[in-house]
């Protein structure tokens, strides 16, 4: 007589392979969990079905709060329809970005409204008739910082070499004290300082071409025409010039740089339409006398207790700088590219927002109107105004908006702490 019931064997065959699909979950969780890479999951509507740990500290966003939400949400808004043309595009052809021709740049977006560039990888699945899209996400801001100055230190090398063999012009070696006297046809104020300076690791972050070490600077200060921003990038450049013809060869300053760099320098430069512009040469110092056997004692510096610092700043490298140094140094830190962006971020913080750093020279919203909007949010908000032209009518513009500490940029950790420390410690 046949019975129905299956053999015993076959149980625990089942048993077996139902054990070995819960081992390989398990070695699979394990796998995401301690993936370097962010592991983002999500169905053919585009919601979050997977998000491993490294995708929630790479986006600054919680699994719980991921899980369910439009991946548009971790994309800036500019970048949206292009990323869903690429979703499109490869669940017709299984061809990713990489080989559709030329690839296009991809940003990431944190749940603090931080861009960042990234590479992404993607995959397809079919579960159950649906398909899923696995994208594996790496995080390439310290790549595309490093590939810059790589670049820029090549640049500068190349017009070191060049500089260096033009012999008729090497009596140009003052050319800031003349790039500042032809900015002044009319008069005006030019001013020579010097003084011992110390690089830190801090100010070098924020300097491709300083070094840790003793220097001595030069400045020179004008109040002249001031250099429009796109030229800025170029003044450095051979034969680059905004004389006219017959008036300037655009190699004084290609010359100044060349010489700085072979001795080890590096030159800062800072200006602003209309108020002028500054220039800084740093050359490493000589040590007069043997230094001695022992170091002195390392100063100790200001620590915070979870004071939150708002940094307001158009330029990432500052603000990435600036919030590590503070959150090394117990504080916590928000920071916001412009003046509109900051006032969306203290509106919600206001409450805990115990200093505020501005740049005050930033585009779309600039320094002193941002200053003027916190106050109407709360007028006894604490703030430091930094700039990197240190002139006395940047001061004066920070003061009579009631505020009284100025951070000229780029600053020390040591200068950034103790200026945090003493406003915090004002009534």
């Amino acid at each position: 007589m046949k019975t129905n019931e299956p053999p015993v064997a076959d149980d625990q065959h089942q048993s077996q392979i139902a054990a070995s699909l819960r081992l390989s979950e398990a070695k699979l969780a394990g796998i995401l969990a301690s993936a370097m890479d962010a592991i983002i999951t999500v169905d053919e509507n585009q919601r979050v079905v997977l998000f491993n740990a490294a995708a929630e500290k790479m986006f600054r966003c919680p699994a719980a709060e991921a899980l369910g939400e439009c991946l548009d949400r971790f994309i800036p808004e500019r970048f949206r329809a292009a990323h869903r043309e690429h979703i499109r595009v490869f669940g017709e052809t299984n061809v990713t970005q990489r080989t559709m021709g030329k690839a296009r740049p991809l940003y990431g977006l944190r749940s603090d409204g931080e861009e960042f560039p990234i590479e992404a990888s993607i995959s397809q699945i079919d579960a159950d008739g649906h398909k899923l899209f696995t994208a594996i996400i790496r995080d390439i801001t310290d790549k595309k910082r490093l590939e810059s100055q790589f670049l820029r230190a090549q640049r500068m090398e190349s017009i070191g070499t060049l500089a260096g063999g033009i012999a008729h012009d090497l009596n140009n070696v003052l050319s800031p004290i003349l790039n500042a006297r032809d900015a002044m046809p009319h008069g005006g104020k030019l001013r020579i300082e010097a003084e011992n300076v110390e690089v830190d690791e801090h100010y070098a972050r924020m300097n491709v071409e300083a070094k840790p070490g003793k220097y001595v600077s030069v400045g020179v200060i004008d109040t002249g025409f001031g250099i429009p921003e796109q030229n800025l990038s170029k003044i450095f450049d051979p034969f680059f010039t905004t004389k006219e013809h017959g008036q300037g060869t655009g190699l004084g300053l290609s010359t100044v740089a060349g010489i700085v760099r072979s001795h080890g320098g590096f030159i800062n430069v800072y200006s602003e339409v209309g108020r002028g512009a500054r220039f800084k040469v740093y050359l490493l110092a000589i040590e007069s006398a043997p230094a001695a056997a022992t170091k002195p004692p390392r100063r100790d510096l200001p620590v915070g207790a979870g004071e939150l610092v708002l940094v307001i700043d158009d330029e990432n490298a500052i603000r990435e700088v600036a919030r590590e140094t503070l959150s090394a140094f117990g504080y916590r830190v928000m920071i916001a590219s412009d003046g509109a962006e900051a006032m969306a971020v203290f509106a919600a913080h206001k409450d805990e927002v115990k200093v505020v750093m501005t740049d005050m020279m930033m585009p779309y919203m600039d320094g002193p109107a941002t200053i003027r909007a916190l106050r109407r949010i709360d007028p006894k908000v604490k703030i430091i105004a930094t700039s990197g032209l240190k002139a006395e009518d940047k001061i004066s513009d920070a003061a009579q908006l009631g505020v009284t500490t100025f951070l000229p940029k780029p600053y020390t950790a040591e200068k950034l702490l103790k200026t945090v420390a003493a406003v915090l410690k004002e009534e």
